[in-house]
């Protein structure tokens, strides 16, 4: 392995700013897209978005597996 490759293309980690994100969501699906639109404005370099567990396990909230869980987790 040659000097520097272990931290990737662009030079060494620690010269490379820290990246911070909101983990994050609002009431509604209108709200959080409001909130993640305005911080993405203000500089905000990604998004960590907290979605109840059906659609983390890529089920539609109408499917039969998902009644009951819509909503009960995440943000």
């Amino acid at each position: 392995m040659s000097k520097g490759s272990e931290s990737g293309a662009g030079g060494p980690a620690k010269d490379k700013p820290w990246i911070f994100r909101t983990y994050a969501g609002h009431s509604t699906a209108k709200a959080s897209n409001e909130l993640y639109r305005t911080n993405l404005s203000r500089g905000q370099t990604g998004l960590s978005i907290a979605f109840d567990l059906p659609t983390q396990t890529g089920y539609d909230s109408d499917h039969v597996l998902a009644k009951g869980e819509v909503g009960k987790v995440g943000v």
